[in-house]
């Protein structure tokens, strides 16, 4: 018989630096452990789990692999979704890659035991592309461990020491007080759809008025200063670019006062989970954003879709930003520790594993 808790996660990638991988497999194999409920990677060729979860992958040969253990050793397996990969830009050739890519996520979606998605929207966004999915249960994001050590040469030492003195200086040049110090991180922009760095643009004439009642300051983190310097002509306020690394990001986030998420909505966009904003409360920033559904349960804590007074507030009081950090912080520790999500995904894993032993119903 099969360890009911046996739950092996077979990921896209295995780099920590890559955060769905570190979020939602090695932080939840961790927070397994400390449960006492048996979690690890799989490779083809281990012995067979309980439940094989397919994170992020949904090639056909996975696919077949997984197919096989069901056959076999009667594991059952699920799929892991956190981005909106059925959709594609309309402009895309046809037979492109993320053409490819969407038919095998909705062939993987039918052959899956159960689909899990990191956000509700997401969950929504299955039922309408595979209206014959087996199940589908919503497991959200942990809250990032964004300082968790990883590989460094002393070459990236003395890169990341170099950039934190370019910080300290930039902000004893500019003075701009410290709940003006903002900041922008993230990925610079997807393939598939609009998003990004560029949804900066949006805020060019509301942060410039900002700038004329008072200094402020804007911090980039991300990974193209080729979309930096397009976006930088239009800015009347000082900004600095920083190159994104997961020990630089949480060594120079919590100088800032503000974190800003707009956000454009799309297909993909609106499908994204909370992980910005909980990151940037995790480090003790406040969060002024855009407006999609996941974000909606920290309304009151972040200053959503108000960049006039509502984000002039927010950088000019202090405690204010201490407040809604507090209460954002309140609300991660009961929602969204590592512990909180590893036990979601114990018990998704042991009721599909006594569900194909024919003991209890589906989840």
């Amino acid at each position: 018989m099969l360890a009911p808790a046996d739950i092996a996660f077979w990921p896209h990638t295995t780099d920590r630096g890559i955060a769905s991988y570190r979020i939602r497999c090695a932080l939840v194999i961790e927070g397994l452990a400390r449960l006492g409920a048996p979690g690890r990677l799989y490779v083809p060729g281990d012995p067979p789990p309980g439940m094989l979860v397919l994170s992020k992958r949904y090639d056909p040969a996975s696919v077949a692999q997984a197919q096989a253990l069901r056959e076999s050793s009667g594991t059952r397996w699920a799929l892991d979704l956190c981005d909106n990969h059925f959709h594609y830009r309309q402009d895309q050739p046809v037979g492109s890659h993320l053409q490819s890519r969407s038919a095998h996520l909705v062939e993987a979606v039918h052959a899956a035991d159960w689909v899990v998605t990191a956000s509700q929207r997401l969950a929504e966004e299955v039922r309408t592309h595979c209206p014959s999915v087996r199940g589908i249960s919503v497991i959200e994001d942990a809250v990032d461990d964004i300082t968790t050590p990883v590989a460094r040469t002393e070459k990236l030492a003395l890169d990341e020491h170099a950039h934190r003195l370019r910080q300290k200086l930039f902000f004893a040049w500019h003075r701009a007080a410290p709940g003006r110090r903002l900041v922008w991180f993230g990925n610079h922009g997807f393939r598939h759809a609009d998003g990004g760095m560029l949804e900066l643009e949006t805020l060019t004439d509301a942060l410039n008025r900002h700038r004329a009642r008072a200094p402020l300051s804007l911090t980039v983190i991300s990974n193209s200063h080729r979309k930096f310097r397009g976006l930088r002509s239009a800015w009347r306020f000082p900004s600095l670019y920083l190159p994104w690394s997961n020990r630089l990001f949480a060594a120079v986030m919590p100088a800032h006062g503000v974190a800003l998420v707009p956000v454009q909505p799309n297909p993909v966009t609106v499908c994204k989970t909370n992980n910005r904003l909980v990151t940037a409360f995790s480090l003790g920033v406040a969060v002024a954003a855009g407006s999609i559904p996941s974000y909606e349960e920290f309304r009151g804590r972040a200053v959503l879709d108000d960049w006039d007074d509502g984000l002039g507030t927010l950088m000019d009081d202090a405690g204010e930003r201490a407040l809604r950090v507090q209460r954002a912080r309140q609300l991660i520790d009961s929602r969204y520790t590592v512990e909180v999500i590893s036990r979601k995904w114990a018990t998704l894993g042991e009721r599909l594993v006594r569900a194909s032993e024919g003991a209890d119903a589906a989840p």
